[in-house]
């Protein structure tokens, strides 16, 4: 489960089987997550910005959940992606899955401001009403 707090924090809990089936769909640092385990209200304390950079999380709007992967909205309408990246749907070229957020690069002047995700695909809604996608069209 993620959610967004009153204070901008994301929030994921859940319970994680094994490291081995976890993908980094929470956001959260493996270091800061319980294996075969419930994890309750782990905050999502960092992202990594666009020049590849580990920060601080800023304060998040959205959160939107997949199968194996989740994209984060901060206020700013930044879109952020964290999880498995089989099929590219982290938007981020590299294939490799992730599991703090990872800020999507949008065209310059684009807001995000909605998200879907499929099991392997993403779609970002921005405020000038395009949609961007990303990963596997398989299916769609």
């Amino acid at each position: 489960m993620l959610a967004v707090d009153e204070e901008g924090s994301a929030i994921a809990s859940g319970y994680i089987d094994s490291y081995s089936f976890y993908y980094g769909w929470f956001g959260v640092d493996r270091a800061n997550l319980e294996e075969n385990a419930l994890n309750k209200e782990k905050k999502v304390t960092n992202v990594i910005d666009e020049g590849g950079d580990v920060v601080t999380a800023p304060k998040f709007q959205k959160v939107v959940a997949g199968l194996f992967h989740s994209i984060f909205i901060d206020t700013s309408g930044h879109a952020y992606a964290a999880g498995r990246n089989y099929e590219g749907q982290l938007c981020n070229d590299s294939g490799d899955d992730q599991d703090l957020p990872q800020r999507i690069s949008l065209p310059d002047g684009e807001v995000a401001i909605d998200a879907a995700v499929g099991s392997y695909h993403t779609l970002i809604l921005t405020k000038s009403k395009k949609v961007y996608g990303c990963g596997s069209n398989s299916n769609g």
